[in-house]
């Protein structure tokens, strides 16, 4: 079994706090949301579609800088847009598909990867909280 140290969980610092109720906010909301997708499968697509909120708010500003590079700075504007949206894709693309192939599964009645998800969501509930 392994411990948690009790010092990475009570962050010191105002942001290390934030970031944690974050973290613990958006576990909890994809708990929800693979609840809701077992129990409605059909509807399972727009639980996912709700943890989209998560992506969009905070992308907000960083399209703003990614136009304003656009327009401002050039060529070297478009080639730091293109490999700030590349960088993002790479990022944002596995957690995407894995949720979508969770989301078809559970339509056609395959449970096992939304239990391996939900296995993963739990833990990772179970570690933010400290127990």
């Amino acid at each position: 079994m392994t411990e948690i140290d009790e010092t990475a969980l009570h962050c010191s610092t105002i942001v290390g706090r934030m970031a944690h109720s974050l973290k613990l906010r958006f576990t909890r909301h994809e708990a929800w949301a693979l609840k809701v997708a077992k129990k409605v499968p059909v509807m399972g697509f727009f639980t996912f579609g709700t943890l989209w909120v998560w992506f969009f708010l905070p992308m907000i500003p960083i399209g703003i800088f990614c136009v304003w590079l656009l327009e401002n700075a050039g060529v070297i504007g478009a080639i730091t847009s293109t490999v700030l949206g590349v960088g993002g894709l790479a990022i944002v693309a596995p957690w995407f598909f894995r949720w979508y192939f969770i989301c078809v599964g559970l339509i056609f009645g395959r449970k096992r990867m939304a239990l391996s998800k939900e296995d993963q969501v739990s833990s990772r509930l179970k570690c933010l909280q400290g127990g």
